[in-house]
């Protein structure tokens, strides 16, 4: 409105609906003689509102005259347009985002739904869309080397239109990586016996599961020991200086397979073993199990005494045999290794472990 004040003072300009004379808005600090303006939002399409305006110099008053209008008739939005994928694009991925560019000439928010046209199951909805932007959903999960048409509807609140139907065909499916970069290397040789075997695999399809069939043994063509999904495998302990074989085979979710080369390893050589009798030592005298003093010559033992026994490998020790004159009489398993001997007959006698 404008305001005019004799005093040439400045106002506050209060708008007022006058339907139910609640408060619009406000402007303060009009000048004499100018306009006082405010927003009245959210209002009804083709809807007739009145309205009045008071001016306020802090001592006075004064109210205007109530004035109506009639809003403007709500318009639909325009057909949905510029595709992405764009109509009749091939080798697009199975998890595609689709989006449409969306205008209303009202200048009206959008909610905006897309739907498969061939049964038009809905697939998404985004709301709120301002006019002129683009409105996009995932649609995932399709299937490999197939056509799919689709639209969308963008809805002001009032009115809803169509787009046209578009079309893109999805990617065919690519086989899975060939199973590559063995660890341990091909050929290699001296291998720990508690190596894990990995490789390289993977798909090239983004989503796709692989599984891999691991080949493992001694023989050529090694077994099948395992199906799994993981790129590593424990094939436990191992023997030693012994070559192992070994393969992979990959197969993704669509069925497509590869196959790896074979590959061989040759795990280390056993380790050395120590093994010494630390008791009797050579040349001593030894009473009821102790020793008593040294001897130029031989071992004299008399009565009981312990053959203890020094065996080391790294490896492990499974096991320690005691030997009298070439016969078994006892074998231990746990350290420290030792068997009490309780000679019988005064003689020669040999001890072996």
């Amino acid at each position: 409105v404008l305001v005019i004040d004799p005093d040439n003072d400045t106002m506050n300009v209060s708008f007022y609906d006058a339907s139910d004379d609640s408060f619009i808005d406000g402007d303060e600090d009009v000048q004499n003689g100018t306009r006082a303006e405010v927003i009245w939002s959210d209002l009804e399409y083709n809807t007739t509102y009145s309205w009045y305006a008071i001016a306020n110099d802090s001592i006075f008053e004064n109210r205007s005259e109530t004035w109506f209008f009639t809003t403007t008739i709500n318009h639909p939005p325009n057909e949905p347009t510029d595709p992405l994928p764009e109509n009749n694009s091939e080798n697009i991925s199975i998890n595609p985002s689709i989006s449409v560019l969306v205008i209303d000439p009202d200048n009206d928010t959008m909610n905006v739904s897309f739907y498969d046209a061939l049964d038009n199951i809905h697939i998404g909805t985004v709301f709120n869309i301002p006019n002129g932007s683009r409105a996009e959903v995932e649609w995932p999960d399709l299937q490999y080397n197939t056509t799919y048409s689709w639209y969308a509807v963008a809805d002001d609140g009032e009115y809803t239109n169509q787009s046209d139907t578009w079309n893109f065909t999805t990617t065919a499916n690519h086989p899975p990586n060939k199973p590559s970069n063995p660890n341990p290397e091909d050929g290699a040789t001296d291998v720990n016996i508690d190596a894990d075997l990995s490789w390289t695999g993977g798909d090239p399809d983004p989503g796709d599961t692989v599984t891999y069939d691991v080949y493992f043994g001694t023989t050529i063509p090694p077994p099948k020991v395992k199906t799994q999904t993981a790129t590593s495998y424990d094939p436990g302990i191992l023997d030693y200086s012994t070559k192992h074989y070994w393969q992979i085979a990959s197969r993704d979710s669509q069925g497509a397979s590869a196959e790896g080369d074979m590959w061989h390893f040759t795990t280390k050589s056993l380790p050395p073993l120590e093994i010494t009798i630390t008791k009797p030592e050579e040349r001593s005298f030894y009473l009821k199990n102790e020793k008593l003093f040294p001897l130029i010559m031989n071992t004299i033992v008399y009565g009981p005494i312990d053959i203890e026994v020094n065996a080391t490998s790294e490896a492990g020790i499974e096991r320690v045999e005691f030997y009298i004159n070439n016969k078994l009489v006892f074998t231990d398993d746990e350290s420290p290794y030792s068997y009490e001997w309780k000679p019988i007959i005064c003689g020669s006698y040999k001890i072996k472990v």
